[in-house]
């Protein structure tokens, strides 16, 4: 009886040991990963480089001979991403790839300073943003959601929604030429630049 207690008490203890070992070996690895893969705050700060945006200027309707949106009656908005913005007839929202797409063809005409609203001329849906910040065409262009403000940057244009301006939401497309939410836009970002290119 005392030897197979014996015998039972080695086993517990070996297989103790193996597993203690296991557990030591893992946190080796995770200390080592943990010192290959630290850097200081003085060392972020250090290796990261500052990203220089371009100076963000508004455009002037009144002055419409300085601003190529207004020099023209029908335009198509080309994203850097890659994508002309088009309204569908289901109200949706998307990039399009081709040339040729007539959903892709926008009037914009000025409201006030600054201001613009932006139609399709196709299916006469306006450009707008809901309570979730997705862009939708509106019926309504009364409606105070149709309401963009133009900005410059650089040598694009991008269009920040003057009812959610506090929210800081910008019309965009994303790579896969889905229509970005307007909280996960922000100044800088390809996805909301755009270029005006006059169709008429």
């Amino acid at each position: 009886m005392a030897r197979t207690k014996n015998i039972a008490l080695r086993d517990a203890i070996a297989k103790y040991g193996i597993v203690a070992n296991r557990l030591r070996a893992k946190n080796r690895k995770q200390r080592a990963h943990c010192r290959s893969g630290f850097r200081t705050p003085r060392n972020i700060e250090r290796n990261s480089k500052s990203r220089k945006y371009p100076p963000c200027v508004i455009w002037d309707p009144r002055q419409p001979a300085k601003n190529p949106i207004y020099n023209c009656r029908i335009i198509k908005l080309y994203c850097r991403t890659g994508y002309h913005l088009a309204i569908t007839p289901s109200r949706r929202v998307k990039g399009l790839s081709g040339n040729e797409e007539s959903y892709a063809l926008l009037h914009a005409t000025p409201v006030s300073f600054g201001v613009i609203r932006i139609q399709s001329v196709e299916t006469r849906l306006y450009l707008a943003f809901n309570k979730k910040g997705r862009l939708y065409g509106e019926m309504n262009m009364t409606n105070d959601n149709t309401e963009w403000e133009q900005w410059s940057i650089g040598a694009y244009d991008a269009f920040r929604s003057r009812k959610y301006v506090h929210y800081g939401w910008w019309i965009g497309i994303k790579k896969n030429g889905r229509a970005k939410p307007g909280p996960k836009t922000s100044w800088g970002q390809k996805a909301i630049q755009f270029s005006a290119i006059q169709e008429d």
